[in-house]
């Protein structure tokens, strides 16, 4: 993906400066029973809608922040942190009627001891006439609109329809991360990204009679009804997240890094899928880049940006490996399968060379979707011997994953992969020529299914042998 690349973006919402006072903790006052702060150092920090921005500064040349901050030393502070991020601020209110929001974090030996707000939610009467008047005039020279609704007074029911039907008459996407209780603040908006607890505050009032075992799936498609949104990404915390898309549910659970601290972490998650939707056009892949770079965020203390390079780095490398899949996954997202002919091979693909990518794209031609299995490092040593493989299974799959014509890569760990052929009912299981048609594992279980076996020719001269032996 060529990030950067002549995309625009205007994040809307309220802008926060998070403040990280740190300092120790050592003795209780003789005042009173509480502790006694030694201040150390300050260190600010992008909040809310500038989080978002900075996030969204990554991915993209231009990034304007529609937002407003007093005219204070808070305010001040809040305007070079944008700058230095390099955040267009032309459209950034400062106002002497507003007092900047800002949240102190008091940190002691790494641990946040307690938090002081200070907030001024008393702010459309003003605002809204200001930038309201002025959005329909360069609102098109935008890809997408980001709203990061913290709930602080920014944006109203009335802003929001405004900004939200304007962007529609444009084709302009807008994304939205949500506070309150009233899901029509966001009618007509492509994206919602609500947490559980939002999700559960925005459609209380219009559930009936929902089973408890598909509650959350249940207001998913409630709030799509209200809002008539396109695309909604429900973060759950350890739970991952559930994505609802082309009327269809995607459960996103990968593991995380340990957890260190979640501020900001809803930033990070819309920052990203935006960016990776807007290049992509695919709401699967963005959400799980999504998850992935907030796992990074939350492996980090406070408010924090991930860069894109962390992210690549994450992916060992690679932004493909979002197609390395497990057993989980078939499970839970059978309907990305329906209705498609599946192509299904295996094989322990070592060393990657030429006759292996022949078969494979040979073996896509079959059908829409091509799943390979390949056998884990202990299966490999188990068949081959203990000093195989010589590249780990995650370089492998790595490796596969980097080829267009391959749509997911599994590992198993048996000596066979019969127990997925099982799981996958493919419609065609490929093998090389090599192979006598009767011997091929799971070659009963297509055909019971309704499948075929079909083994495709290798190319001639090719094979790993060879390549160990020099010969090639």
């Amino acid at each position: 993906m060529n990030f950067k690349k002549n995309k625009s973006v205007l994040v809307i919402g309220d802008i926060i400066l998070d403040s990280y006072i740190f300092g120790n903790i050592n003795r209780i006052s003789p005042e009173a029973p509480v502790p006694v702060f030694n201040y150390s150092n300050t260190e600010y920090r992008l909040g809310g809608a500038g989080n978002v921005a900075a996030n969204l500064k990554q991915l993209f040349n231009e990034v304007h922040i529609l937002s407003i901050v007093g005219d204070d030393t808070n305010g001040k502070i809040l305007f070079n942190l944008l700058t230095d991020k390099n955040v267009n601020t032309d459209k950034l209110i400062i106002s002497n009627k507003f007092s900047t929001i800002n949240k102190s974090r008091f940190i002691s030996s790494n641990q946040q001891t307690f938090r002081l707000d200070q907030e001024n939610i008393e702010v459309e009467n003003f605002t809204i006439p200001e930038y309201i008047n002025d959005i329909k005039e360069y609102i098109h020279n935008f890809e997408a609109i980001v709203i990061s609704d913290y709930g602080k007074g920014f944006l109203n029911k009335i802003s929001l329809n405004f900004i939200i039907d304007i962007a529609n008459k444009f084709n302009i996407k807008v994304f939205c991360d949500l506070k309150g209780s009233d899901p029509y603040k966001y009618s007509g908006a492509f994206f919602l990204k609500p947490n559980k607890k939002e999700l559960f505050e925005l459609t209380d009032k219009f559930v009936i009679n929902v089973e408890k075992s598909n509650e959350i799936e249940y207001r998913i498609k409630l709030l799509s009804s209200l809002t008539k949104a396109s695309v909604i990404l429900v973060t759950l915390g350890k739970e991952g997240m559930i994505l609802y898309s082309d009327n269809s549910f995607f459960h996103i659970n990968e593991k995380s890094k340990a957890v260190y601290d979640v501020t900001g972490a809803g930033d990070t998650v819309i920052s990203y899928f935006v960016g990776f939707f807007l290049y992509s056009k695919d709401a699967l892949i963005s959400s799980r880049m999504a998850n992935k770079a907030a796992n990074i965020k939350i492996s980090k203390m406070g408010t924090s940006i991930v860069e894109l390079n962390e992210l690549f780095h994450d992916l060992s490398i690679s932004n493909y490996d979002y197609k390395i899949i497990n057993e989980d996954f078939i499970n839970d997202n059978q309907h990305l399968f329906n209705n498609k002919k599946i192509v299904f091979t295996n094989g322990v693909f070592d060393i990657l060379h030429l006759g292996h990518l022949e078969y494979l794209q040979r073996s896509k031609l079959l059908g829409e979707i091509l799943i390979v299995a390949i056998n884990s490092d202990t299966s490999v040593k188990r068949l081959k011997g203990s000093q195989r493989p010589f590249n780990n299974q995650k370089d492998r799959a790595l490796f596969l994953s980097y080829l267009s014509f391959v749509d997911y890569v599994i590992i198993f760990d048996e000596d066979t992969p019969l127990n997925l052929i099982t799981l996958i009912k493919p419609h065609y299981l490929t093998k090389g020529s090599d192979y006598v048609l009767a011997d091929v594992v799971g070659k009963n279980i297509v055909e019971t299914n309704g499948g075929s076996v079909v083994l495709i020719p290798l190319k001639k001269g090719y094979s790993t042998s060879k390549i160990l032996n020099g010969n090639k």
